[in-house]
C-alpha cells in the first residue's frame, strides 16, 4: 500500500509536511472560491426579488437622461445581469447592484430613481436599502 514515511528518502521526508500543508491550503482556496449551493440559490432569489421590486414600483428610472417606467427598467437591468452572469461576474446581490444596476456601462453616469412620494435617489442606494429590508424580512 503506502510506504512508511520513515522509509522515504530524507529529501522527500523533509518536504512531506510542507507539501501536505500546501495541498491543504490549495484545496481550501478552491472551496472558498466556489459559491456554496445554498448561497447561489439565495443570491438568485435576492436578485429576482430586486428585479421584481423595480418592475412593480411606481418609481421612474433615469438612465442617461431618459426616464423609464419599472417594466422598462427591469428589462434593461435583467439584460445587463444576464450578460454579467455569463461572464461569471455576479456572485452576490451586492454584485448585481454594483455591476448591473448602479450606472450606465456606456456613459458611466449613475442611474437615478424618482418615486412619487420622494426625491431622486441613486439606484445603488435605493436597491441596497431594499435588499436590507428584504433580508431582514427573510430572517423573521
Amino acid at each position: 500500500m503506502f510506504p512508511d514515511h520513515r522509509s522515504l528518502p530524507g529529501s522527500i521526508r523533509t518536504l512531506q509536511k510542507p507539501l501536505l500543508f500546501v495541498c491543504l491550503l490549495l484545496s481550501c482556496g478552491v472551496a472558498l472560491a466556489m459559491p456554496a449551493p445554498g448561497n447561489q440559490s439565495a443570491m438568485l432569489a435576492e436578485v429576482k426579488y430586486l428585479l421584481t421590486f423595480v418592475e412593480a414600483s411606481d418609481c421612474q428610472f433615469n438612465r442617461n437622461d431618459i426616464w423609464h417606467d419599472g417594466k422598462e427598467a427591469r428589462a434593461h437591468l435583467e439584460t445587463k445581469y444576464e450578460y454579467l452572469v455569463k461572464r461569471n461576474a455576479i456572485n452576490s446581490a451586492e454584485d448585481f447592484i454594483a455591476k448591473a444596476a448602479t450606472k450606465s456601462s456606456l456613459s458611466g453616469r449613475e442611474y437615478e430613481i424618482r418615486c412619487p412620494n420622494g426625491k431622486a435617489l441613486t439606484s445603488a442606494r435605493w436597491l441596497s436599502d431594499e435588499l436590507l429590508r428584504y433580508r431582514r424580512a427573510m430572517e423573521h
